[in-house]
């Protein structure tokens, strides 16, 4: 067992609206750890603006044409 570790961190972008903004994160550990996202405290759920990804130890939060969730 070891604590969470994140190795690849989100990197800072400028965004616009209208355009798709992707946010990616590499987080291992063990057991697997659990990600969430959130905005100013408020947790982001998956919507059809919104798509939240998981593929093993890469995690990311998809904003479809630079909406606000």
């Amino acid at each position: 067992m070891f604590p969470p570790v994140i190795g690849k961190r989100i990197q800072a972008q400028t965004a616009v609206i209208g355009e798709r903004v992707i946010l990616e994160a590499e987080i291992v550990g063990n057991p697997e750890p659990t990600v969430t996202w959130y905005k100013n405290d408020v947790l982001i759920r998956s919507s059809p603006e919104v798509k939240i990804r998981a593929h093993g130890d890469s995690h990311s939060i998809v904003f479809e044409k630079g909406k606000k969730p």
